[in-house]
């Protein structure tokens, strides 16, 4: 799913970058509960992403478009 979603779920993780570097300012390191906190938060928001995004592309089979052969001239 994150694959189908790649572009949308890349820039969600660069969104999630940025607020590592705000949220780590001029320290070094994340580390204790910023860290996992900012872990979980980006997992989590490029799943959502990902579902978002393909879900979007799936049409239930009723909505789908069918396509019929178009009469040319001298059929």
């Amino acid at each position: 799913m994150m694959g189908q979603a790649s572009l949308q779920v890349f820039c969600a993780h660069l969104l999630f970058c940025f607020i590592g570097l705000a949220i780590m300012r001029e320290e070094p390191m994340v580390n204790g509960w910023q860290e996992a906190a900012l872990v979980a938060m980006a997992l989590s928001g490029m799943l959502l992403t990902a579902q978002i995004f393909s879900r979007k592309r799936s049409l239930p089979r009723h909505a789908q478009v069918t396509t019929r052969a178009v009469p040319q001239f001298g059929d």
